[in-house]
């Protein structure tokens, strides 16, 4: 420097009028050139300067000659005094090396003699890619602890890391409900329901997105990213049903059933007393129900107390604290003047509930001279479960009505905005329909038996001025019904085509036997009706893949039944658009991956949305997959037309909305959120000869895990009910031909995600994510459960089918069974009300008397033991089960991951669990 009035630094004091410029060098050493992942020099020049590392041109400033000289000058001046950055753009690869490196600058002033001064000085800055994988390095509550509330983790990281999600933690197989952290930090926070007494295990998804600032996962697989912790039964017993409800008004009363919150001990008929008196007989196990039997007290308020040396206990001898309440005897009472007076059951445009949905409903009339209060009343669909939803304290004063929306939404508080709410829905195609009175034992004061007969969206079924049951065109919720002229059901239209495979075009007729129908139609996968849809009038044109809705329309009838016909060219299949008009131009949203910075025009449709795209890949199919210019190859082409064919074709057709609308299926997708939002669809199987094996109405919903969250993969699978809500109640077909089931209440549909070429990662150093993608198959689940069954045991079966969705191809799916209660009694026998259902750690089904008195049985070592848990669990199949998954290297199972547990309610060897595979894809991915 000179002129610069510094102390520091080398003084130039010879430089003006004698040289233009300097030449510097400066030695350093990088361990790892490999780790460098941005250089940068910060300079503090006047006037100007060239830098170079290891030869390679790096920075420049005031410098515009090609060929630099030492008597070149700077091309502008510029004073020095603030430092400024400069970024190298170059990859550091291409200028760094392990070990020794030099940096060279030649530095510029102005001109030879007219600048005052001259200043440069600088500093160089690496920065080195951080490679330690994320791990957990601390936990609150410690591991392995004994605690009694546990609603909530603090989780350490080594580091700061982002991409954290609630549901990332799986807490008993479960994922956690909520959580607390800042992004980039390396502490969270994850919240959760308080878990089952017992041991609960803590582990990852495996899909999970966490990531460090640099990009690096998370391994959930290291030392210490798996833990537990011993839950504590520290909860007394509780009533958590009592019939009749306290408060309620009854007109006879010599029993009294009572369900507890979990099993208990010691419950004796004196331990119950009514006005003091001690109950006579008490029948009941486990949690219950226990049904207390007495004397007949005098009319008026009847009181319940238990007596104070009562021995009632759970199995971790927590006393039952005791509840006491009071029912009000009225031996005058009348409950016949209390009805069901109409009914919708598919309601898509009429009465809207407090949320705006159009939800089916039940009208309740008071017919009598009487108040009556509803508290303790029941609605059912369900003889064999009178309560499965219970009135709250409402009082129903003559002649008024009262509308209970049947929407599944269980809700029983009057308050506000707030109208009631069972935990059922309807069925169009019939079903029982009960109101009960408060009595136990239950009794239906008006009743549909064995069911009420077919139903119609946006008619109603009501009582008429005579008494009557009639259809109804316009419902009349909350007021009386009057006469209608709906004297028959019209017939189902006839196609004069059925559905089926194509390849060449031709007319569709619909008819209808009814001289005055009217037949309506629609194209879009809507239900026709007399607001929606195309009146037909001549011969429809089929030219390619078409879903045709019809159904027939007449005064003094109930329109027919929706009937649909799929017909499907399979040609078109490989020409399908990038986004055809009708489909949505988005998969979901949140994805960090998807920003302006890498998703082209004219895909990209704002930060974090994901673009839908259709088209099917044509790369695969050309002589070089690798060059998207390479021509297609005919061989392969004519092995893509024979694989179209070679797989039988579900077609399902549904409204627009309840797939893509605002909730419907795929825009609230989210492992997060797993809520039921069943919707209804047509869903017909073809066969690879145009035949149809099924054609039925049902419920649609999403299933999955992590394969919901549209950011780690679009294509999700499906959950069919076959419950009668949509359509019938069972699906009667032989849908699996090595399986002797022809009945099934539901069915999953599965498109595959781990193992697959569409898992979101594939690094080898990401545990359970390792080789996903480049190891993909689409056999492994099937693979090994035909396995489990060769070894003579049993498991879900697997039937391949290529989907269609309201006519456009879906890709191929799997048809799947689900070890439900329903799935043990088609295989072991019994209803399926007799089994104990578990669902990764879940009991879904039945009681946990038998499965935690299983689990209590420890060291299997002492003979004694082994022989009493054989009372409890299949050993063979137990050992085979294991073995299967430890020959394969599954890595996705265990800590109440993927798999199921069920039990027939019997003795002997028939009442022993028995283990079921989940979805198992996670195997065969590493050679050891």
């Amino acid at each position: 420097h000179y002129g610069e009035n510094l102390s520091e630094g080398t003084l130039l004091s010879d430089m003006r009028s004698n040289y233009s410029c300097i030449f510097l060098r400066k030695q350093f050493v990088v361990t790892n050139a490999a780790q460098v992942s941005w250089v940068r020099l910060i300079a503090n020049y006047d006037d100007g300067f060239v830098a170079w590392i290891n030869g390679v041109e790096v920075a420049r400033a005031n410098v515009t000659n090609a060929v630099l000289r030492y008597t070149n000058t700077a091309s502008a001046g510029h004073e020095a005094g603030t430092p400024e950055v400069f970024v190298v753009t170059n990859s550091p690869a291409s200028f760094l090396r392990s070990g020794t490196n030099v940096l060279a600058v030649q530095a510029f002033n102005v001109s030879l003699s007219v600048s005052s001064d001259f200043r440069f000085d600088a500093q160089l800055e690496i920065d080195i890619l951080d490679t330690a994988t994320p791990v957990i390095t601390n936990v609150f509550p410690p591991p392995d602890c004994v605690v009694g509330v546990l609603t909530q983790v603090t989780v350490w990281f080594n580091k700061g890391v982002t991409g954290v999600d609630a549901a990332d933690l799986f807490v008993g197989g479960q994922p956690a409900t909520g959580l607390i952290g800042v992004p980039g930090t390396n502490c969270y926070v994850f919240i959760f329901a308080q878990p089952q007494p017992g041991l609960i295990t803590f582990s990852w998804d495996e899909a999970h997105g966490i990531v460090d600032l640099t990009g690096q996962p998370f391994d959930s697989t290291a030392p210490g990213s798996v833990w537990n912790y011993f839950v504590q039964d520290i909860d007394w017993p509780s009533l958590v049903q009592v019939t009749p409800m306290p408060g309620s008004e009854v007109k006879r009363l010599t029993q009294v059933e009572i369900l507890f919150n979990e099993p208990v001990l010691g419950v004796d008929a004196s331990d119950l007393l009514v006005n003091g008196q001690p109950a006579i007989e008490v029948a009941g196990a486990e949690a219950g129900p226990y049904v207390f039997t007495f004397t007949e007290p005098v009319p008026g308020q009847v009181q319940f107390t238990w007596a104070s040396n009562h021995g009632i206990h759970d199995y971790a001898s927590n006393l039952f604290a005791g509840t006491n309440w009071v029912v009000l005897l009225n031996p005058g009472l009348s409950h016949a003047e209390v009805v069901i007076s109409e009914f919708v059951a598919g309601n898509t445009t009429g009465l809207k509930d407090e949320d705006g949905d159009y939800s089916d409903w039940v009208e309740i009339c008071n017919r009598g001279t009487n108040a009556v209060n509803l508290l303790g009343w029941s609605l059912t669909d369900d003889p064999s479960v009178p309560r499965k939803w219970t009135f709250p304290e409402k009082v129903l004063y003559p002649g008024e009505y009262l509308i209970v929306f049947c929407s599944g939404k269980d809700r029983r508080v009057l308050t506000g905005t707030n109208r009631l709410h069972t935990n059922f829905r309807l069925g169009l195609y019939g079903e029982y329909l009960g109101l009960y009175s408060p009595e136990y034992s239950r009794v239906a004061v008006c009743e549909f038996t064995p069911s009420y007969p077919e139903q119609r969206n946006d008619f109603s079924y009501g009582l008429d001025p005579n008494g009557q049951w009639k259809y109804y065109k316009t419902p009349t919720p909350g007021a009386p019904n009057g006469t209608s002229d709906i004297v028959a059901v019209a017939p189902e239209p006839h196609f004069s085509i059925g559905r089926g495979l194509f390849d060449q075009p031709f007319n569709l007729l619909l008819t209808t036997t009814l001289p005055e129908g009217v037949i309506r139609y629609t194209l879009d996968g809507s239900e026709p009706s007399l607001q929606n849809g195309i009146t037909y009038t001549g011969p429809i044109r089929i030219t390619n893949t078409t879903v045709v809705r019809a159904a027939v329309f007449a005064n003094s009838n109930l329109p027919s039944r929706v009937v649909t016909h799929s017909y499907i060219f399979l040609d078109s299949v490989p020409f399908q658009l990038k986004n055809p008009p009708g489909f949505t131009n988005s998969w979901g949203r949140n994805n960090p991956n998807f920003t302006s910075n890498n998703v082209p025009a004219p895909y990209y449709l704002g930060e974090g949305v994901i673009p839908a795209y259709y088209e099917m890949d044509w790369d695969p199919l050309r002589i070089d997959p690798t060059n998207s210019a390479s021509p297609i190859d005919p061989e392969k082409f004519g092995r893509l037309r024979k694989g179209l064919r070679d797989l039988p074709v579900v077609s399902i057709v549904m409204r627009y909305e309840d797939m893509f609308g605002p909730g419907g299926l795929y825009p609230i997708s989210s492992s997060g959120n797993k809520a039921a939002n069943e919707k209804p669809c047509s869903v017909e199987m073809l066969m690879q000869d145009g035949s149809t094996l099924f054609a039925v109405s049902a419920g649609i919903d999403l299933h999955g895990n992590a394969s919901r969250d549209p950011h780690k993969n679009p294509k999700h699978g499906f959950k069919l009910n076959f419950r009668g809500e949509f359509g019938p109640s069972k699906l009667e077909c032989k849908l699996f031909e090595d399986s002797p089931v022809t009945e099934f209440d539901d069915l999953i549909l599965r498109p595959d995600f781990n193992s697959s070429w569409r898992h979101w990662s594939d690094t080898a150093g990401n545990g359970n994510g390792a080789f996903q993608r480049s190891r993909a198959t689409r056999t492994r689940d099937a693979w090994i459960k035909h396995t489990f069954r060769d070894m003579g045991h049993v498991a879900s079966h697997t039937r391949y089918v290529h989907l269609f969705i309201n006519g456009l191809y879906w890709g191929i799916y799997d048809f799947s069974e689900q070890p439900t209660k329903h799935f043990g009694a088609a295989y072991f026998g019994g209803t399926p009300d007799e089994y104990d259902a578990y669902d990764q750690g879940i009991c879904k089904a039945g009681t946990t008397v038998a499965y935690n008195a299983m689990l209590s049985i420890t060291n299997l070592v002492d003979n004694a033991n082994y022989e009493r848990i054989k009372q409890y669990l299949d050993i063979t199949e137990f050992i085979d089960y294991t073995l299967l998954h430890f020959f394969v290297g599954h890595q996705d199972w265990g800590n109440n991951k993927n798999w199921h547990a069920l039990r027939r309610r019997v003795s002997g060897p028939a009442g022993t669990f028995k283990t079921f595979l989940g979805m198992a894809n996670v195997f065969c991915l590493k050679p050891t």
